[in-house]
């Protein structure tokens, strides 16, 4: 065999290597950003649906507390509201998800969010 097609064969082959591992670093990379991002903005919303919430709590604590004339009614701390919020939108925008599953997945997050209440008052307390 020829010596120049040998050397065109070898460029030829790596040339193909090459290519395929820098389109799959390059498919790769893409994928990690995108994933990323969408959990990014998953934690985001999760974010604004808690604020959401605990902003709804707080009105309805305060409206409480007029009628009933106390200075003062408890509420649970925003760390509830972030946990909640955060798995509620995790768990709906999860793709092929069937509503059973999300409404354990809801059920779970609220007792999840109840024993963050439940320990965050412990420490607060203790100390």
């Amino acid at each position: 065999m020829n010596i120049y097609l040998t050397f065109v064969a070898g460029t030829f082959v790596g040339i193909i290597v090459g290519s395929i591992i820098t389109l799959i670093g390059t498919l790769s990379s893409t994928w990690i950003t995108t994933r990323s991002e969408e959990r990014r903005q998953i934690r985001e919303l999760g974010l604004r649906v808690a604020l959401a919430k605990f902003d709804q709590q707080l009105i309805s604590a305060r409206s409480l507390a007029r009628v009933r004339g106390d200075a003062l009614i408890e509420t649970p701390p925003f760390e509830q509201f972030l946990t909640y919020g955060i798995r509620l939108v995790d768990a709906v925008s999860t793709k092929g998800q069937k509503p059973v599953a999300i409404g354990k997945i809801i059920a779970e997050s609220v007792r999840f969010s109840e024993a963050v209440t439940a320990a965050t008052k412990a420490e607060t307390q203790g100390e």
